[in-house]
């Protein structure tokens, strides 16, 4: 199944955003984190780094998941939060 033809389901999407939130993290871990089968889970992966809003990283010779710096945005507001800003 290719990105193009997967369609996301927005609770599983915003669990993997939640997690990611938090700072890098391995595969492993959002797996776990998300409970889901190694082909659903490799599509969650595959979309979200087709669309720009996850990244892989190399820490301490790991492979870790991140989020972009778009990808964080797009976190923030599907999840709700306020960004704070200095308005006077």
């Amino acid at each position: 199944m290719s990105s193009e033809e997967f369609i996301p389901n927005m609770r599983v999407l915003l669990r993997v955003l939640a997690h990611l939130l938090d700072g890098p993290t391995t595969l492993t871990k959002i797996r776990a984190k998300t409970k889901l089968n190694h082909t659903k889970y490799k599509a969650y992966v595959e979309w979200l780094e087709d669309r720009g809003i996850i990244e892989s990283v190399i820490e301490k010779h790991k492979a870790r998941m991140c989020l972009t710096k778009e990808g964080r945005e797009v976190a923030l507001v599907l999840l709700g939060y306020k960004r704070k800003t200095n308005t006077k």
